[in-house]
C-alpha cells in the first residue's frame, strides 16, 4: 500500500502531515475527524513500524474503542491481507507495527508504564483530565513521537479545551473542521443537522459547529459570570459593610495555604503561600492585618480542618475576630445543604450573581469553573464534589476558590464586630475536641 491514497477530507493533507509534538483537531458532529484519523493511523501503519496507542476515557469493551473504526478502513482500502485483526489488537504482517486499545480511567498504571509508542491517539478527549494528561504526556517519550488530541468541544472549563485551544500549548498543530467541510457527509445526516439548525439554534451551535457549553447541568458557576465577577472595573461596587479575611490552610506539601480579604462587594487582595507552617502563616495574616489603617478586620475566617487548627489558636492569641471555619460543619440551612462547604460556595455564587467582584485571577478562574454539585443520594441535600476530585481535575487543590467561599462562612454583625457569634464558634470548635 502506498501513501498515495487520498485523505478522506482534503482540507486535512496538510495537517496529518505537518511535523508536531501534538495533533489536535477539533469540531462539531459530522467533521470526520476520527474516520480521518483512522484512515491516517492505516496508511502509515502500512509503510512503517509504529507501537500505536489507542486511548480514551472509559473502555468497558474492545468495541468502544476506535478497533471497530479501523477495521472498517481497513477493509475500505482492501487491505484486510495485510493485517492481523485480533481480538484486542491489530498488526500489520509486514510493517509489524501495532495497535493497543486502552480506556484511561481503569488503566491508567498500564498506559503509564507503556514504552516504545510512536503515536498515541486519544479519541474523545474533551473529558481528559489535567492530571491524567500530566501522566500520559511524558508517558510518550520516544524521539519523534506524537500525541493526536480528537474530541468535539463540550464545556469551556474542560481542560482539553482550554490548554490546547484557547492557550495554544507550543508545539502543537490545530485545526477545527465541521460537517461543512465534509464532502463524503451522507444527505440523511445533513437533513438532520438543517433540522436541528432551525429548531434549536444553540443546539446546533454545540453540537455541529463545535462551540463549547458554559459549563455542564452540574457546573456552579457559568463561564460568563465569572467573566463579569472579575471584571476590573469596580466603579459602583459597594465596598461598604463587612471587611473579613479569608484563610484557607494548605493541608499536603503541594498545596498552598491562602488568604484572601472581603469589603462588602468586593474580593481582592488574593495570595498564597508555600511551605508554611502553622506558625509563619498566622504570623503572615498578622502582618497582612497590621497594615489594614482605615478599618478594622470584622473577621478572620480561618479553616481549621487538617492543621488550620494551629493557625486558629495563634491568631486567637493575638486577639483577632478569628472565625472557626470548619466547613464540614452543619450548614445553617441544614435542610438543603450536607454541610458548611456547600452552602458557603452557593452563598458565594449568590454574591457574585448580585455583581460581587472576585479577583481577576487565572487560577482561581479555572478553579471555580471546576466546581460541580449534586444532590446526595441518601438525603437529598446539596453537596459540593470533592476537594479531591477537583485536584483530579485541575491538577492542584482548588485552594484559591476555597479562600473566597470562607467569606461566606456565616454571617457578621459589623455594628457589634460580631463577638457573640465568635464566641459560639469558639464554643462549637471546643466541643469537637
Amino acid at each position: 500500500m502506498s501513501d498515495s491514497i487520498p485523505s478522506l477530507l482534503p482540507p486535512l493533507r496538510k495537517f496529518w502531515k505537518t511535523r508536531s509534538r501534538y495533533k489536535v483537531l477539533y469540531g462539531g458532529r459530522g467533521g470526520g475527524k476520527s474516520y480521518s484519523a483512522a484512515q491516517h493511523l492505516i496508511l502509515l501503519a502500512c509503510n512503517y513500524r509504529l507501537k500505536i496507542l489507542c486511548i480514551r476515557q472509559y473502555q468497558n469493551n474492545i468495541r468502544e474503542s476506535v478497533y471497530t473504526l479501523l477495521k472498517n478502513v481497513i477493509f475500505s482500502f482492501g487491505v484486510e491481507d495485510e493485517f492481523e485483526i485480533l481480538k484486542t489488537t491489530i498488526r500489520n504482517k509486514k510493517t509489524k507495527s501495532e495497535f493497543i486499545f486502552y480506556g484511561i480511567a481503569r488503566n491508567f498504571e498500564e498506559i503509564k508504564s507503556m514504552e516504545g509508542v510512536d503515536i498515541c491517539y486519544i479519541e474523545e478527549a474533551h473529558s481528559l483530565t489535567k492530571a491524567q494528561f500530566d501522566v500520559i504526556n511524558p508517558t510518550i517519550r520516544k524521539e519523534h513521537s506524537e500525541v493526536w488530541v480528537i474530541f468535539n468541544p463540550q464545556h469551556k472549563s474542560d481542560y482539553i479545551w482550554k490548554d490546547f485551544v484557547v492557550k495554544k500549548r507550543k508545539n502543537s498543530v490545530v485545526l477545527k473542521i465541521n460537517y461543512d467541510e465534509n464532502i463524503h457527509l451522507s444527505n440523511t445526516l445533513l437533513e438532520v443537522i438543517e433540522e436541528t439548525k432551525e429548531e434549536d439554534p444553540d443546539l446546533f451551535e454545540h453540537l455541529y459547529l463545535g462551540k463549547p457549553r458554559e459549563g455542564d447541568d452540574r457546573s456552579l458557576f457559568s463561564y460568563n459570570e465569572i467573566e463579569d465577577a472579575m471584571n476590573e472595573d469596580l466603579e459602583g461596587v459597594d465596598k461598604s459593610g463587612i471587611f473579613s479575611y479569608g484563610v484557607d490552610v494548605a493541608r499536603y506539601g503541594s498545596d498552598k495555604s491562602c488568604l484572601s480579604k472581603r469589603r462588602g462587594y468586593h474580593i481582592y487582595g488574593l495570595k498564597t503561600y508555600l511551605g508554611y507552617s502553622t506558625m509563619e502563616l498566622a504570623n503572615a495574616v498578622s502582618s497582612e492585618y497590621s497594615l489594614e489603617v482605615d478599618k478594622k478586620v470584622n473577621a478572620v475566617f480561618v479553616d481549621t480542618i487538617g492543621v488550620g487548627s494551629g493557625v486558629m489558636d495563634r491568631l486567637e492569641e493575638k486577639g483577632y475576630n478569628a472565625i472557626d471555619a470548619n466547613a464540614s460543619m452543619k450548614a445553617d440551612s441544614n435542610d438543603t445543604y450536607i454541610n458548611k462547604r456547600a452552602e458557603m460556595y452557593f452563598l458565594l455564587r449568590d454574591f457574585i450573581r448580585k455583581g460581587g467582584k472576585v479577583p481577576n485571577d487565572e487560577e482561581l478562574k479555572e478553579e471555580l469553573l471546576a466546581i460541580r454539585y449534586f444532590y446526595s443520594k441518601s438525603n437529598g441535600k446539596i453537596q459540593i464534589q470533592a476537594k479531591d476530585e477537583i485536584k483530579e481535575i485541575i491538577g492542584r487543590s482548588p485552594d484559591k476558590a476555597d479562600s473566597v467561599a470562607l467569606h461566606f462562612f456565616s454571617e457578621v454583625r459589623i455594628d457589634k464586630c460580631d463577638f457573640a457569634n465568635i464566641s459560639k464558634q469558639r464554643f462549637l470548635r471546643g466541643a469537637r475536641r
